[in-house]
């Protein structure tokens, strides 16, 4: 009973199917994850899409509010009124950090530990050379006077140099990158196209801000509130204001040391324009919101679909896997017959390249698109890894082959082996062990400790183990003289027993019975082909004498003259098959005589030109029916050899009658016979009527026929009969085959 639930089709949609749930899950189970951790979709605001509300603007506003109170530490490092001043004074040593000096003058000091700010950044992003913990001192300090020689000439000493080194190196790290910060900052807050607007007061005067138009402190804050999200803080009367929870929470914990570290009595305040009206990174990060908070739902819900659909067609290539519509069985591919081992290795290796691929990938930076790209293709690999290993375990353990296709269990089938030939395991393996150990221990008494003993019993040990080499190779050479006899036919020679030991003795005597069964199944087969023979020739027999009565009958019918064609016609049919049966007939006894050997020969000298001129003769009537052109080729002069005229006549009738039975009409047929050294050489050449699909050796078996569809009178034992009675004679028979061209060579002797 055919199930339609198991063809291939069906499988190959589920597959499919299967393949897109796959992807889909793990993509949007991704998306969902990144979504998650960018704020920009968490489980409480699945469908909640106010933008000021999610936790993802309050994130993006409270790294703004870190960035700005950087930004401000930074202008009060590189700004002078204001400006970037690149002519700035910069002292590497900080307050209080040269605490031990034994100059009078502290200034000094002072003097070399200070440089120019655009010094200092150029040598900073040039980068610096240390020498035996000295850095070369590219820029001088506003002192004209280096580290280096001002301990030359006494002016410091060198614990203050390898301090002021330290201090200056300290700079060097980090000024450069600090520098390229700035820039940065500077580009986004001070830039007129930005929704962000700040302000920085200290003693109720402005000193950095990027508003175009100024306001009182006191009207600061109703500025921030209509922008929409701001933080306000006064740090004189200690209040804060905003309307950004996260954001408070956030000033205090990160922000209030670093204000406090710019200046004192300082008024704070950031505000961002939450309608957006201008195009910078505020704005993206609410166009990105708007664009990807959708997604969180979509994703949970295709979680849910993918996930449902995914168990579902799982399921269906679990109980189909091995399954067809047309039977009960379980099929297996070429891959279900790899090892389990190998196969489950194979597996953990493809598995770890795809998760290395993975890694390698998620080494770049990529956007929530082009890493879902990655995502697919990477899921789409494994998992297609991952069915054709599951499937493939499936079938296995439906078929009940899990085992019988293992590492594991042709090991323990070795062991068993091992096992179950125990004694003669043992028996070797401990006369080995034995003969090395004892090998070993004579020959360090001999050579190490000058032993005589030991020399005699090593000599000893290598005589008794070379006799007992050669008497097993003696043994193994009568084995193999037994074979080859039996071989060769002498199924009742008998391997010697006598001098035989241990498993040559046992492997002599399986070959002596091998040898028996073999003598009695030739024997029994020898009488069976007797009894064929002995009956064809009886059945032969006993046809011929009521054959040759039809044929004396037709002929005294025939002999009476009747005007009625179609009795005429029946008489001529009657005849032509009782001939036909009569030649059959013929043919079997010959043939069973061939067989048995029983056929006799009488030998004369025959001078095959004429024979061949004979045969020719009594077959050009039958070449003509079938408009054979007859192209022969015979010497002048008598060529004799050694054969029996009838059987002779006979091989040569069978060749010209196949020529006329099987050869194409309208074709012709050439006949050679020419003189080699030594002997005659006889070939008959036809073109195939019927395709011949035969080799050599099976045409010249008997009931071999040419025409398998039988349309043509014969037997199938013309070409064996000829065959054999050119044997017998001393003679060779071969055949050539060369596509629908078929070719007889005979070969005789010349007397």
């Amino acid at each position: 009973m055919k199930r339609k639930y198991y063809v291939t089709v069906w499988k190959n949609l589920v597959m499919l199917l299967q393949v897109i749930c796959t992807i889909l899950l793990v993509m949007a189970c991704f998306l969902l994850t990144s979504l998650n951790r960018k704020n920009i979709v968490t489980l409480n605001n699945l469908s909640e899409q106010n933008y000021e509300e999610s936790e993802y603007y309050s994130q993006i506003f409270c790294e703004k509010l870190d960035a700005l109170v950087q930004y401000l530490q930074l202008r009060k490092t590189f700004e002078t009124d204001g400006t970037y001043d690149g002519n700035r004074l910069i002292n590497t040593g900080g307050a209080g950090l040269l605490r031990e000096n034994e100059l009078k003058d502290d200034e000094a000091i002072s003097l070399l530990q200070t440089y120019v700010l655009s010094d200092l950044v150029a040598w900073s992003k040039k980068g610096y050379v240390m020498h035996s913990g000295k850095i070369r001192e590219d820029y001088l300090p506003i002192a004209g006077l280096s580290v280096a020689d001002s301990m030359n000439q006494g002016m410091i000493t060198e614990k203050q140099g390898e301090q002021l080194y330290q201090q200056l190196q300290f700079v060097l790290d980090r000024i450069g990158n600090e520098e390229k910060t700035y820039r940065m900052f500077l580009n986004s807050f001070d830039n007129e196209e930005t929704n962000l607007s700040y302000v920085y007061m200290e003693g109720g005067k402005i000193v950095y801000t990027n508003m175009e138009t100024t306001y009182p402190a006191e009207q600061l804050q109703d500025f921030a509130r209509k922008q929409g999200s701001f933080l306000y803080c006064d740090n004189v009367t200690l209040r804060l204001s905003t309307n950004m929870d996260a954001a408070q929470n956030y000033y205090y914990e990160h922000i209030d040391g670093k204000i406090s570290g710019i200046g004192k009595d300082s008024v704070f305040m950031m505000a961002v324009n939450t309608q957006f009206p201008v195009e910078d990174d505020l704005a993206n990060y609410h166009e990105e919101y708007i664009t990807l908070h959708p997604w969180g739902m979509i994703s949970m819900i295709t979680i849910v679909v993918c996930l449902a659909g995914w168990i579902t067609f799982f399921a269906y290539l679990t109980i189909a896997a091995g399954r067809s519509a047309e039977d009960e069985l379980v099929h297996l591919n070429m891959l279900d017959r790899i090892k389990t081992e190998i196969w489950l290795l194979g597996f953990v290796l493809l598995s770890v390249a795809v998760i290395f691929l993975a890694s390698i990938s998620a080494g770049y930076h990529w956007d929530i698109p082009g890493m879902m790209v990655v995502v697919g293709t990477v899921t789409f690999l494994y998992n297609l890894i991952f069915m054709v290993f599951y499937l493939s375990m499936i079938r296995r353990m439906k078929a009940g082959v899990l085992w019988e296709y293992s590492l594991s269990k042709w090991i323990a089938e070795s062991i068993k082996r091992v096992v179950a030939t125990w004694k003669t395991s043992v028996r070797v393996i401990l006369a080995l062990l034995w003969n090395i150990l004892l090998f070993l221990g004579l020959t360090y008494g001999m050579f190490i400790r000058r032993s005589l003993p030991c020399a005699l019993l090593l000599c000893a040990q290598i005589a008794g183990l070379s006799i007992l080499f050669l008497r097993d190779k003696v043994q193994k050479e009568e084995i193999l003289k037994g074979i080859h006899r039996i071989n060769e036919g002498d199924l009742e020679y008998k391997i010697p027993m006598e001098h035989m030991h241990d498993d040559n003795y046992k492997l002599a005597e399986a070959i002596n019975r091998i040898g028996e069964g073999l003598h009695r199944a030739v024997e029994d087969n020898t009488r069976n082909e007797r009894m064929k023979a002995s009956l064809i020739t009886n059945v032969s027999h006993d046809i011929r004498t009521p054959l040759t009565s039809i044929i004396n009958y037709v002929n005294l019918i025939k002999m009476e003259q009747t005007d009625n064609e179609r009795i005429r016609n029946y008489l001529d049919v009657l005849e032509k098959k009782a001939q036909h049966l009569s030649q059959l007939t013929e043919d079997l006894v010959e043939a069973s005589r061939i067989s048995f050997g029983t056929i006799k020969l009488h030998m004369t000298r025959i001078n095959l030109v004429e024979l061949v001129y004979q045969t020719a003769g009594e077959f050009n009537e039958r070449f003509e029916e079938k408009q054979l052109t007859i192209v022969t080729r015979l010497p002048g002069s008598p060529l004799v050899i050694m054969a029996d005229g009838r059987r002779l006549w006979r091989v040569l009738e069978n060749l010209y009658g196949n020529v006329a039975k099987y050869a194409m009409n309208n074709t012709r047929v050439y006949l050679t016979l020419e003189a080699a050294p030594r002997e005659a050489v006889f070939s008959i050449k036809n073109i195939s009527e019927q395709p011949i699909r035969h080799t050599n050796e099976e045409l010249m078996e008997r009931f071999t026929r040419g025409d398998e569809s039988r349309t043509t009178e014969g037997s199938g034992l013309g070409l064996s009969i000829a065959s054999n009675l050119t044997t017998l004679m001393g003679g060779s028979f071969f055949i050539d085959l060369d596509g629908d061209l078929f070719t007889v060579i005979l070969r005789f002797p010349l007397s």
